[in-house]
């Protein structure tokens, strides 16, 4: 069973604004998908995260633009449809093929490291994407480098923290850094530590 149960998606949620709830479940429009936290890909996840979702048709005589209803979607109950049926939804019916992508805007309402901060057995991790290289943080001591680097603090957002990084790494010497935020496991010590009473 998932350490973050789902709920109905149309039921009120009350998580105390970006910060995991009582119950480890993650902030609305962010999910643990193989053990790590990670924005959904969801018209829910797009409208909790104040994201909009804007398509654009790449063939020369068509250009077709357009953004997505996301709140008109979810009303009517298709919160749940992700970006691949929403492309065969708004795709043109043409004899050579719509070539229509969509494409999310940058997020604006970020997850702050802060409200990470304090969660039991939450860890971070950042990893060379060439030799695959890491290292873990807590989220304390990651809020720490970064504000002593003059880099970062607990409002950094979770996504930014990958481009934060600029040095090396030194097994390759490349700069492909990739930052996850790791959920505890249930069969840890650290789990079992933080889901005592």
């Amino acid at each position: 069973m998932s350490p973050w149960p789902h709920e109905d998606p149309r039921a009120p949620r009350d998580t105390g604004g970006l910060m995991f709830s009582a119950d480890r479940r993650p902030p609305p429009g962010w999910d643990v998908d193989s053990g790590t936290l990670k924005p959904t890909q969801d018209v829910q996840g797009y409208l909790a995260r104040h994201q909009a979702l804007r398509g654009t048709c790449y063939r020369q005589d068509c250009r077709r633009r357009c953004e997505i209803d996301l709140k008109g979607l979810s009303r009517r109950g298709l919160g749940r449809m992700v970006r691949s049926q929403l492309l065969h939804l708004y795709r043109c019916n043409r004899f050579d093929g719509c070539t229509l992508d969509l494409t999310p805007d940058p997020i604006h309402a970020l997850l702050p490291l802060q409200a990470l901060a304090g969660t039991p057995g939450i860890a971070t991790r950042i990893r060379c994407e060439h030799c695959q290289f890491f290292r873990r943080y807590t989220v304390e001591a990651l809020i720490a480098e970064l504000a002593a680097d003059k880099k970062g603090d607990g409002r950094t957002g979770v996504l930014e923290v990958a481009a934060l990084f600029t040095a090396p790494c030194k097994q390759c010497q490349k700069k492909a850094w990739s930052f996850e935020v790791l959920r505890p496991s249930e069969h840890t010590e650290s789990w079992r530590r933080g889901v005592r009473p």
